[in-house]
């Protein structure tokens, strides 16, 4: 269940955070400047094909934390059993590789939104003590 920003606690604030409010409020920072080859976000369009294979991915992802490990073995042999050689890579490998790729796409961007959400923090914080 998603908790609500605006139902913290005092004490969830400071478990969240590795520092109190009113050092939150004393940071300073510089905005980034722009760079001819930043990354920056999808346009609405390169999100469409992001859902390949990053969404699939999460929805994969979403599905196995519901599987029992009896399961999962059964699934993993099938996907072992795929290649029809020694040289070719089995489905599980695929979906491995697959998986490993979303999971860095997803924290590059968890990166960016962390920073945003502690610069509106420390912003909001200026002046203001959490009570």
């Amino acid at each position: 269940m998603a908790v609500s920003p605006n139902s913290r606690t005092k004490s969830q604030f400071q478990n969240d955070h590795p520092c109190t409010p009113p050092e939150a409020a004393e940071v300073n920072f510089e905005p980034w400047q722009h760079h001819p080859d930043e990354w920056r976000p999808p346009t609405n369009d390169e999100w469409a094909r992001l859902a390949n294979p990053h969404l699939i991915m999460l929805r994969i992802a979403w599905t196995v934390l519901h599987k029992t490990k009896p399961e999962l073995v059964a699934i993993a042999q099938e996907m072992n059993d795929s290649a029809t050689d020694q040289t070719e890579i089995t489905t599980g490998e695929a979906l491995e590789f697959d998986l490993d790729r979303s999971q860095i796409f997803f924290r590059d961007i968890l990166t960016f939104i962390e920073t945003a959400e502690a610069r509106i923090l420390c912003a909001r914080l200026s002046g203001k003590v959490l009570q």
